[in-house]
């Protein structure tokens, strides 16, 4: 089906499909609200029109319009016809600059942003003829209390949903007694008896259940019985992106070009942490001939602490607990329990089935700023004991890097750049003061030890406070999904615990 948007004039906002993400759901425990289909699915359903400015709104509870003070942060023309006090007691009115048209037979429902609670302004919700209506409708939201209440720039205020028109009118609710639909009432009881029986085995600690975590026979559309779902069943939705087909406005001068990440921003001033004692830059005269002796980790035996860039915060959680840092700014795998003591490194090999950070990968190969240009320049460890002439497996010769090499430096540089995100991400954090020290937030008893004094984790009471619009706009840089992988990950103090039990069971500090 069809929705065509034509753009009014003025202030058109822009549109797009209803993300699934939610910043309280990713700030509760284990993300569990993500269990929950029906919610997912409502969340995605329809699409958002985004503020196009940050809005402050101030009521002072009383009826009239002039009750209702609406300030703009950015001089964009038209924003004063955009959000304004129409209707009086306390009702604040948006003007989204679209007369939407759907295909005969549908209709718009129109509304706030589903599940996506916001303090002292409730949205009003509205079913708009769009099939044969001239004229744009407006969205309204009612304040609940006198007070201040703060639109941010981005932050959704409408979502639309087309509906069928008329669809409910030949909807005739009969109530039935289970017993009537044998079938039916056989599932019922099936999925009813596991269910109890599944909680049964969680309250007692079950190791398969307390796997399992919680049932998923509406997720993957299938029942206890093991009658699937019909084909329409679906977990998530994928909804197109709005198809601008205005005239292009008349192009604007080039601007003047960026300055290189090399010499200028964040990248420039951060020093990215290696393993490296003596990283030296990569000269291919000097190093030639250099090659791999034997392989193995022991130059990572003493490190507790291995940096993350940015993508290896979700992967690095399976395995460690992550945390982060302000010096320097970054993430951290803790991969042992006390300082000099990796837990998982033995017999000079990784251990099996966990998650190798890139640091290790890219080893002896490192990415540093260098020179009065700060220019990121490929270096090799020349302490690393296991590189020499006489090694088989050649990183440089014939005056180039070999495949190996290449492979190392490919690491090295992409983990640079991660680490650069990452750092990207804590500064964000510092910022909005989500930090907070890792005892004062995890009551594990290796949390609290002094080595892990300077650690950092997120806040996720304070982080579930963020404002609607910077969540939507973290969710979109990918920084809440880190945020969640970062509070998941937390749950692997215990797992560190029993591995340095095993590794010394009489409990005598190493």
């Amino acid at each position: 089906m069809k929705l065509d948007c034509y753009a009014t004039g003025g202030v058109a906002c822009e549109i797009v499909p209803a993300p699934q993400d939610r910043a309280w759901m990713d700030a509760s425990p284990e993300r569990y609200p993500y269990r929950c289909l029906p919610l997912n699915i409502a969340n995605a359903f329809g699409w958002h029109l985004l503020a196009p400015c940050a809005i402050d709104i101030e009521y002072t509870g009383g009826p009239d319009r002039a009750d209702i003070r609406v300030a703009f942060t950015d001089p964009v023309p038209g924003l004063e016809h955009f959000c304004q006090s129409h209707f009086a007691r306390g009702v604040l009115t948006f003007h989204p600059g679209y007369l939407f048209r759907t295909e005969p037979g549908w209709n718009l429902l129109v509304g706030g942003p589903l599940n996506w609670p916001k303090d002292g302004i409730q949205p009003l919700t509205g079913i708009v003829e769009t099939d044969w209506l001239p004229f744009p409708f407006t969205m309204n939201w009612q304040m609940t209390r006198a007070g201040r209440v703060r639109f941010e720039k981005g932050e959704p205020f409408c979502q639309i949903v087309p509906v069928p028109a008329g669809g409910l009118e030949g909807v005739v609710p009969t109530i039935r007694s289970i017993d009537a639909d044998p079938e039916l009432k056989a599932e019922y009881e099936a999925y009813r008896d596991r269910r109890t029986e599944f909680l049964r085995q969680l309250a007692e600690r079950e190791p398969e259940a307390v796997r399992e975590g919680w049932q998923k026979f509406y997720f993957r559309g299938r029942l206890p019985t093991g009658t699937r779902a019909p084909v329409t069943h679906a977990s998530k939705l994928r909804l197109a992106e709005a198809v601008d087909t205005r005239p292009a406005p008349p192009p604007e001068p080039e601007p003047a070009p960026a300055a290189s990440v090399a010499a200028a921003g964040p990248a420039a001033r951060f020093v990215p942490p290696s393993l490296s004692r003596r990283p030296a830059i990569v000269s291919l005269r000097r190093h030639d001939g250099i090659g791999v002796t034997r392989s193995e980790l022991d130059f990572a035996a003493a490190r507790h602490l291995m940096p993350l860039g940015g993508a290896e915060i979700e992967p690095a959680s399976n395995s460690y607990p992550v945390c982060f840092t302000l010096d320097p700014p970054g993430a951290v795998a803790v991969v042992g329990g006390r300082a000099g003591d990796n837990l998982f490194v033995a017999g000079k090999t990784w251990a099996a089935s966990t998650y190798v950070p890139a640091v290790v990968r890219q080893y002896p190969f490192s990415v540093q700023p260098e020179g009065p240009d700060r220019r990121w320049t490929l270096c090799v460890d020349e302490a690393c004991p296991w590189l020499g002439r006489d090694g088989a497996a050649k990183l440089i010769a014939g005056g180039r890097l070999t495949d190996l090499g290449k492979a190392g430096a490919t690491v090295a540089e992409a983990l640079m750049r991660e680490q650069v995100a990452a750092a990207a991400l804590v500064a964000a954090l510092a910022e909005r003061r989500l930090l907070v020290p890792v005892a004062a937030n995890q009551d594990h008893p290796i949390a609290a030890r002094p080595d892990f004094a300077h650690l950092l984790v997120v806040d996720h009471v304070r982080y579930g406070a963020l404002p609607s619009a910077l969540a939507e706009d973290w969710r979109r840089r990918g920084w809440s999904a880190l945020v969640a992988a970062h509070v998941r990950s937390l749950g692997n103090w215990r797992r560190l615990a029993e591995r340095e039990q095993a590794r010394n069971p009489a409990g005598v500090p190493a």
